[in-house]
C-alpha cells in the first residue's frame, strides 16, 4: 500500500474495510511537536484508507506533567495540520475500571504490592533478582494496596508489579511496574483518587476497551509489545494489533520535552511557537504548510527503520507546495550602518535615474509568472528607482541590465564617491528583449509624495538551535548551542505589503520566500508609531523531495514481486554509537568511490594512452636488476620487490563475482577507479580505514615510506643549519583572531576543543591547523634585532584540518603527517636564496625518492 510518491506503509492484519480503529494518544505534559505529527498523520492515513474511526485520547495518567494549556494548544494545533479525530477520551475517563482491574489482578495472583526502594528495585531488575515481595500474600498485597489508594505515608513508599518472569531477557517483562501511588492533585479529577495508572499499563487496557483494532506505536516500544499483550491476556481482554513504526529524529535537533522546556526557561528562544523550535506551532510559525508536512509524513511511510533526517527534505517539499501559489514581490535590502547618502536615498540603496521616464506610470503585471489565476497587481515606473548597493557595483557603462517586470536599459554614466556608487544613470532600452546574458537585478520606484509609501520590512532569518548534527545518548546538548541561530535585516519593500495579514505566504524575487510574522501598522498601539511587516524567511530545502529518498524502508532479498519496492539507506542510525560509526563510515566510502569515479572515467582513456607509450618505451627486462640509483632505494626495493613477489605467486582464487586480478583485485583501474584504489590501499596493508571519516590508520609499511622521507629531509636541513623544533598542537582563540587573514581560507575546516571532561572551557581551543600561528608570536619573542638573526627552525608534527569534500586516503585527509620550516633572515636576498634550495630539494625527494617527475615553475 503505498501513498502518492511511493511512501511504504505496513499492512493491517486484519483490517476490514469501515471496521478500523485506530488512536492518536498524545500526553498534555508539553507541546506537540514534529514527532507527535507524524504519529497523528500516520493514524489519520490509516484512518482514511479503511474509512475507519480515529480516536483522540489524552494520556492523562501522570497528574505531576499534565496541564490544561497543553492539552488546549494540542486540540488547536492538530486542526491547523489537518488532522480531524472522530472521538476525543482521556485515559482518566477509565480511572475506576483500571483501579478494579488491578486489584483483580492482585487476587488472581497476577500482581503484588512492592515497598521496595526504587533505585534497589532497578538494581534487582537488571540482576534478574526477584523483590522480597514477590511472594506475599494475596490478603498482605490487597491490604497494601488499600494503602495506596488511601494515600499514606506507607502508600506513597509503594507500586503495584504485574507478576510476570524475572528472569525474562526481554527486560520489560521482569515485573514491570503497573500501579504507583502519588498524591498530586489531577487535573480532570482533582484530589479523588491517589493511585494512577503507569502507561504501559493502561494502554492496552483502554486500547481494548474503547474498540481499537490496530495500535500504531514508535519502534522504541517494540520491547514492551510482550508485555502489551501478557496484560491484555492475563485480564482475558481482546488484544489489538501492534504495529511498530519508526519514530522521526531529526538532525541539529532534540524532541525531549525536558531538553525543549529548557530552551524556553532559559530564554534561548522565545517560547514554544519559536520558528526555531521543533514544536507544530513553531514550525508553522515558520513557513511550514500541513499540506507539505503531511506530504513529507506520508512519503516516508511507516518503516521501521531509525534514521536521522535532515531538514532540509522536510523543507524541500514543503517548497513544493507553495512555490507555485506564493505571490511574488520584491523587497530590497537596506544597510543601517551605512553613512548617510548625499542623495537622500535609503540607507543601503542606490538611486538609478532613468532617461526619457519623465513621470510616475502604473503597470499591470501577473501576482505570479506561472499562475495567471493569482491575478494581476500594480507597480510603479518612475524617472528614479532604487536598486541594492551590491547590483550596482555589477553595472558595467554601456551595457544593458534587466529591471524585472519592466526591461532592458542600458546604463549611460556610474557615479563613484570613495568605492561607493552613489548614482546611476540609465537609458530606457526596452525594443530589446534579448534577456540571455544579462543582469537581472530588482527594483523599486520611489513613489515621491502622491502614491503609497514604501513598506518597512523586518526579515528573521532562523538557524538550527543546535551546531552539532546527531546528538547522542551521551552528548550534552547544552554545549552545541548555536549562539547566532537568529539574524535580522531590514528592508524597504513593495507597497503592497502593506496589505499582508499574519499569516500570509508570499515569495521576495531573488531573496526567497516568507511567511508574514506580524502585519505592517501606520501607528501602533501599543508605541504610537509605524511598525513595520515583521517577515521569517522559509528555509527552501537544499534536497529534491524525492520520496526515495526520504523514505527508510528496504526491500528484503526473495520478497517476491518486489520488483516496485525501492531499496533505501538510511543515512545515519540511532541504535549505537558503534552502528552509527559504522553507517557513516559506509556513506563516506560511498562518497569517496563516487567522487573518485568520476575522476576515474575521465582519466581511463588517458591511463591507456600512457600504457602504450610507456610499453612502446620500455627497456629489456634485465634493466629490473640494476643497482638503485639513490642510497634511499635500497630500503624501499627490497620490501617491494618481496610484496610484489608474494602477490605474484599467490595462487588465482575464482570469483562468482568479478574476476580478480594477480593482485587479488576485484575491481579495474580502467573501469572502476575508486574501487580499485580502496581495495589496492588496504589489500597492499598501506591503509586501514578509521571510524572517523577522513582519519586513516596508516600500517607499517605505508609509515617507513614516511620515515624514509623523513630521515632524508632531515638529514638534508641539518647539514644546512636548520634545527628541529616542536610547538603546541593546541592554538588559543586569541591566537587565531590575531592571524584571521592568514587563516581565512580554512578557517571553517579548524576543529575545536570546548570541554573537558565534564567541564566546559571557558574559551574553547583549537587544534592545530597550520603552525604559523603558534610560531610567529614565539619569533617576535625571540627576534630583538638583527644579531637575533637568521632563526631557521623546521618541525614535524600532524595537522588536523576538518575537510569538508570528499576525504581520499592519501590525497585529502583530515589529519595528516606534516613538515615545515619556518625561517627569517635579515634580508630579502638570503630568505628568497633559501626558498629556491628547498625547493629544489623538494624536487629531489620527488624524483629520486618517489620516482615522480617535476616541473619546476
Amino acid at each position: 500500500m503505498r501513498f502518492e510518491e511511493g511512501g511504504k506503509f505496513c499492512e493491517l492484519p486484519g483490517a476490514k474495510m469501515g471496521e478500523v480503529v485506530v488512536r492518536f494518544p498524545p500526553e498534555a505534559s508539553g507541546y506537540l511537536h514534529v514527532g507527535h505529527a507524524k504519529a497523528a498523520l500516520l493514524n489519520q492515513h490509516y484512518r482514511d484508507t479503511f474509512k475507519g474511526r480515529l480516536i483522540l485520547r489524552f494520556d492523562d495518567t501522570n497528574p505531576a506533567k499534565e496541564k490544561a494549556t497543553y492539552e488546549e494548544s494540542i486540540l488547536s494545533d492538530l486542526p491547523r495540520l489537518g488532522v480531524h479525530w472522530d472521538v476525543r477520551t482521556h485515559t482518566s475517563d477509565h480511572f475506576e475500571l483500571l483501579m478494579q482491574l488491578c486489584e483483580k489482578m492482585i487476587r488472581e495472583g497476577n500482581a503484588y504490592v512492592d515497598n521496595t526502594d526504587g533505585e534497589k528495585m532497578k538494581v534487582e531488575r537488571e540482576n534478574r533478582i526477584p523483590s522480597v515481595c514477590r511472594e506475599n500474600s494475596v490478603e498482605k498485597n490487597l491490604q497494601w494496596w488499600e494503602e495506596m489508594k488511601k494515600g499514606t505515608e506507607f502508600g506513597v513508599q509503594c507500586c503495584v508489579r504485574a507478576k510476570i518472569d524475572m528472569n525474562s531477557n526481554n527486560g520489560a517483562l521482569r515485573d514491570p511496574t503497573i500501579y504507583r501511588c502519588k498524591r498530586e492533585s489531577h487535573v480532570r479529577t482533582g484530589s479523588k483518587y491517589n493511585v494512577y495508572p503507569i502507561y504501559d499499563f493502561a494502554c492496552p487496557v483502554v486500547d481494548s476497551i474503547e474498540g481499537v483494532t490496530h495500535a500504531l506505536r514508535t519502534s522504541e516500544y517494540n520491547d514492551r509489545n510482550e508485555q502489551y499483550a501478557w496484560i491484555c491476556q492475563a485480564l482475558g481482554l481482546r488484544c489489538p494489533h501492534v504495529i511498530d513504526y519508526s519514530r522521526l529524529a531529526l538532525q541539529n535537533t532534540v524532541l525531549s520535552k525536558r531538553k525543549l522546556t529548557w530552551f524556553v526557561e532559559e530564554g534561548i528562544v522565545d517560547g514554544w511557537d519559536d520558528p526555531r523550535m521543533p514544536t507544530v506551532s513553531g514550525i508553522l510559525r515558520r513557513g511550514m504548510t500541513a499540506e507539505g508536512l503531511r506530504q513529507f509524513i506520508l512519503a516516508q511511510g511507516g518503516s521501521r527503520s531509525s534514521a536521522q533526517m535532515e531538514w532540509d527534505k522536510i523543507w524541500a517539499f514543503n517548497k513544493k507546495v507553495i512555490d507555485p501559489v506564493a505571490p511574488r514581490y520584491t523587497g530590497l535590502l537596506l544597510d543601517p550602518t551605512a553613512i548617510a547618502p548625499s542623495n537622500h536615498a535609503p540607507h543601503g540603496l542606490v538611486p538609478v535615474r532613468v532617461q526619457e521616464q519623465t513621470s510616475l506610470v502604473e503597470k499591470q503585471v501577473l501576482v505570479h509568472p506561472k499562475n495567471e489565476n493569482l491575478g494581476y497587481r500594480s507597480i510603479l515606473l518612475g524617472p528614479v528607482i532604487y536598486v541594492e548597493h551590491a547590483d550596482a557595483v555589477s553595472f558595467k557603462e554601456g551595457e544593458n541590465v534587466t529591471f524585472i517586470n519592466w526591461g532592458n536599459c542600458r546604463v549611460v554614466k556610474i557615479d563613484r564617491e570613495d568605492n561607493l556608487v552613489t548614482g546611476v544613470d540609465v537609458q530606457l532600452n526596452l525594443e530589446d528583449t534579448d534577456y540571455k546574458k544579462t543582469l537581472k537585478v530588482t527594483w523599486l520606484a520611489d513613489p515621491g509624495s502622491q502614491h503609497p509609501s514604501l513598506t518597512p520590512v523586518t526579515c528573521l532569518i532562523y538557524d538550527h538551535l543546535l551546531t552539532k548534527a546527531i546528538i547522542s545518548k551521551d552528548d550534552d546538548f547544552k554545549l552545541f548551542i548555536n549562539q547566532e541561530s537568529k539574524t535580522e535585516q531590514c528592508l524597504l519593500g513593495d507597497p503592497a505589503l502593506k496589505d499582508l495579514k499574519k499569516g500570509d505566504i508570499i515569495q521576495l524575487q531573488r531573496r526567497g520566500y516568507y511567511i508574514c510574522d506580524a502585519p505592517y501598522e501606520s501607528k501602533c498601539l501599543a508605541t504610537g508609531c509605524e511598525s513595520p511587516c515583521v517577515l521569517i524567511q522559509i528555509p527552501e530545502g537544499t534536497a529534491k523531495p524525492d520520496s526515495s529518498s526520504v523514505a527508510t524502508s528496504s526491500t528484503s532479498k526473495g520478497s517476491g514481486g518486489s520488483s516496485k519496492a525501492k531499496l533505501q539507506t538510511p543515512a545515519t542510525t540511532e541504535m549505537t554509537a558503534e552502528e552509527a560509526a559504522k553507517a557513516a563510515e559506509r556513506q563516506r566510502k560511498k562518497e569517496e568511490k563516487k567522487e573518485a569515479r568520476k575522476e576515474g572515467r575521465a582519466k581511463a582513456k588517458e591511463n591507456k594512452q600512457q600504457q602504450q607509450q610507456q610499453q612502446k618505451q620500455s627497456q629489456p627486462k634485465e634493466r629490473m636488476t640494476e643497482q638503485p640509483t639513490s642510497a634511499v632505494e635500497p630500503c624501499l626495493v627490497p620490501a617491494a620487490t618481496k610484496i610484489k613477489d608474494e602477490k605474484s605467486n599467490a595462487p588465482e582464487t575464482k570469483s562468482q563475482t568479478k574476476k580478480q586480478t594477480k593482485l587479488a583485485l576485484e575491481a579495474r583501474k580502467e573501469t572502476d577507479f575508486a574501487d580499485w584504489y580502496s581495495q589496492l590501499i588496504t589489500k597492499a596493508e598501506l591503509l586501514e580505514y578509521y571510524d572517523i571519516s577522513g582519519c586513516y590508520i596508516i600500517r607499517p609499511w605505508a609509515y617507513s615510506i614516511w620515515q624514509t622521507l623523513q630521515r632524508f629531509i632531515d638529514a638534508r636541513l641539518q647539514s644546512i643549519g636548520i634545527e628541529n623544533a616542536y610547538f603546541p598542537i593546541f592554538v588559543s582563540k586569541s591566537a587565531l583572531e590575531r592571524e584571521k587573514t592568514h587563516v581565512a581560507d580554512f578557517a571553517p575546516e579548524v576543529a575545536w576543543v570546548t570541554r573537558s571532561g565534564d567541564s566546559e572551557l571557558a574559551e574553547p581551543v583549537a587544534v592545530r591547523p597550520t603552525s604559523e600561528t603558534i610560531m610567529y608570536p614565539a619569533f617576535a619573542k625571540w627576534i630583538q634585532s638583527h644579531r637575533d638573526l637568521p632563526l631557521r627552525l623546521n618541525q614535524w608534527n600532524n595537522v588536523i584540518r576538518w575537510e569538508f569534500k570528499h576525504p581520499q586516503p592519501f590525497l585529502r585527509t583530515r589529519e595528516f603527517l606534516w613538515q615545515e620550516g619556518h625561517t627569517a633572515f635579515a634580508e630579502k636576498a638570503d630568505a628568497e636564496a633559501e626558498v629556491l634550495s628547498i625547493l629544489d630539494l623538494y624536487a629531489e625527494v620527488y624524483q629520486d625518492l618517489l620516482a615522480v617527475p617535476v616541473v619546476k615553475g
